[in-house]
């Protein structure tokens, strides 16, 4: 009843991790499933249907907010420190606006009470200011 010198190594702990598995080779290839399926470094893309466009929509609102918050109430060290902030602020929003332009021009659909009120026609504004 002798023991072999893997089961002495792995008794004593000196057996490598390798020792304590069989490995079995097969003469079939196996067919393991490719996760990447194009280049490494291509960016998904993105899905730009009628849920896109609407929180588009309500990030657009969100900036219009920011910047009348900002030009009213928030304190800058000085008047061209303010119309910086407000510069960058407006250029994202633009970026924003033009690709919700885009995709509208494109014919993604999406409901009017969406739109952001900087979008909205200006007697549709004035009749909810009344009715309040």
């Amino acid at each position: 009843m002798s023991k072999s010198p893997e089961r002495k190594n792995r008794i004593n702990g000196k057996g490598s991790v390798g020792s304590l598995f069989v490995l079995k080779h097969s003469s079939q290839p196996v067919d393991l499933p490719t996760l990447i399926t194009g280049s490494p470094m291509q960016k998904p893309v993105k899905v730009q249907d009628k849920y896109y466009l609407k929180s588009l929509h309500e990030e657009i609102d969100l900036y219009d907010r920011k910047l009348a918050h900002m030009a009213k109430y928030e304190l800058f060290a000085s008047e061209a420190e303010r119309e910086t902030a407000i510069g960058k602020m407006t250029a994202k929003r633009a970026t924003l606006a033009r690709t919700a332009q885009k995709l509208v021009e494109d014919g993604v659909e999406f409901h009017p009470s969406d739109l952001p009120r900087s979008f909205r026609p200006q007697t549709e504004s004035t009749e909810h200011a009344n009715i309040a």
